[in-house]
């Protein structure tokens, strides 16, 4: 909301679901809505996995 990407946040995390897959256990699930601002075409999302962060990282 502060950039001007989305609106309504609270229903957007009232929404959001991630879960683990029931039969694969390397996959995520996501379902993803969010309300976006008038006129916001095209998201784009860089997806880096890490398969455990170092203790440094944390």
């Amino acid at each position: 909301e502060r950039e001007g990407i989305v609106e309504n946040f609270d229903l957007f995390q009232q929404h959001l679901i991630v879960e683990r897959n029931a039969n694969n256990s390397n996959r995520l699930d996501v379902l993803f809505p969010p309300d976006y601002v008038n006129q916001l075409r095209v998201f784009a999302v860089l997806n880096q996995f890490r398969l455990q962060y170092s203790e440094e990282a944390a």
